[in-house]
């Protein structure tokens, strides 16, 4: 299992953003080894349907709730853990937040 720091002095909102992708992660990762480890004949779909695991159930509801009100956060979380995996870490990367997509047509039709 890959170990997850992360840095006290976040943001309350980003401490609890970053804990709860941390436990995702290795929820994730046990869950997947139990998938690996069952036979075949079991359909993964089974395996991996709401109520087989309530706590990664009660995880995915905590982390759609927050994505509601900060996915921006959420999606840094996600990209910086991808980053890792994938050892590109090093590499320069700027988070640039869009503008805005409604059109100056879509504020007027209101």
């Amino acid at each position: 299992m890959s170990s997850i720091t992360i840095d006290p002095e976040l943001k309350p909102g980003e401490f609890v953003i970053k804990s709860l992708f941390a436990e995702f992660a290795v929820l994730a990762e046990k869950k997947i080894e139990m998938v690996m480890a069952e036979p075949l004949e079991k359909p993964l779909s089974r395996s991996l349907q709401r109520g087989e695991d309530p706590q990664f159930d009660q995880l995915i509801s905590s982390m759609s709730s927050i994505a509601e009100h900060c996915l921006p956060s959420l999606l840094r979380t996600l990209f910086d853990w991808y980053r890792r995996q994938s050892g590109t870490e090093d590499e320069p990367y700027e988070y640039r937040p869009r503008s805005s997509t409604k059109s100056k047509g879509d504020e007027q039709h209101r």
